[in-house]
């Protein structure tokens, strides 16, 4: 965490740094895998190889590491272009990430819960 940090909720660097993303767009189902620039409880700020969906649009999120982890429900932020093939996607949870994984993905301990829909894709927006 960076020491002027002010946030309520600070950003943090992380040790797993790889996640599954993903979007339903009609009847199909996006998953793609992107990198964690830094994670908070609030949010996330993702670095794409592929272009993200639009701003506002609900995502899932999961941390791609050796165990089954559930979906997090997202909503993209603002995206950005990083130069050709790179985007910089801000994503807001919509309930704060769990203790177990926040402290996995910071500390690259493994998480003690692994959850059932990980391989699945998650359920479609209502």
């Amino acid at each position: 965490m960076a020491e002027h940090e002010r946030r309520r909720a600070p950003r943090h660097r992380t040790i797993r740094r790889i996640v599954r993303f993903g979007w339903w767009d009609g009847p199909k189902y996006h998953r793609k895998h992107a990198h964690i620039r830094n994670l908070s409880r609030v949010g996330v700020l993702l670095i794409c190889k592929f272009p993200p969906p639009a701003a506002g649009t609900e995502v899932w999120l999961t941390l791609a590491c050796g165990t089954p982890e559930p979906w997090h429900r997202a909503r993209v932020v603002e995206t950005s272009s990083l130069g050709v093939d790179y985007w910089e996607t801000r994503l807001a949870f919509s309930d704060p990430f769990p203790d177990y994984q926040f402290q996995s993905a910071v500390t690259g301990a493994v998480s003690p819960r692994p959850g059932p829909w990980a391989l699945d894709p998650p359920p479609r927006p209502s």
